[in-house]
């Protein structure tokens, strides 16, 4: 297995939430890995994904563990708690999912085998900025298998 043919499992994380249903239609394509753009004011409602722990390990079959935080902003806490629930929606029934291909997951065949949440929900105002979002930690399974 090349580093080519290897998961970004954040970037896979990413490319699944934009391409599941009950998350695309709360936040459309306002998913992002790891920060939010830059110049961001208010996010209204999106999605951020920060990879906590985990990684992966080359072979000709890749199996990897990765924890998330994800954070669901809303303009008003309402609104955040929608787009988690939509999340949690998704992930509750990522079972066996084959993950599109997006920039920069790597070139193999990629599947997201599972994914539970392992924390409750915390709601958080942010102090300085007053954001409204719900923050929840997931653990998710990825599979890959190299390019044929």
């Amino acid at each position: 297995m090349g580093i080519t043919d290897m998961i970004d499992p954040l970037a896979a994380l990413v490319q699944f939430l934009l391409s599941s249903t009950a998350t695309a239609d709360e936040v459309g394509t306002a998913v992002y890995g790891a920060q939010l753009p830059r110049g961001e004011t208010q996010p209204g409602q999106a999605v951020l994904v920060i990879q906590m722990g985990g990684g992966d390990v080359p072979s000709r079959l890749c199996t990897i563990d990765v924890d998330f935080q994800i954070r669901c902003y809303g303009a008003t806490s309402v609104e955040a708690q929608a787009v988690y629930a939509a999340v949690r929606k998704d992930l509750h029934f990522a079972r066996r999912q084959k993950i599109t291909p997006g920039t920069g997951i790597g070139s193999g065949t990629h599947w997201m085998v599972t994914a539970r949440e392992t924390s409750s929900p915390q709601h958080v105002r942010e102090f300085v900025t007053d954001w409204k979002y719900v923050a929840a930690l997931f653990s998710c399974k990825f599979i890959s298998f190299p390019m044929t």
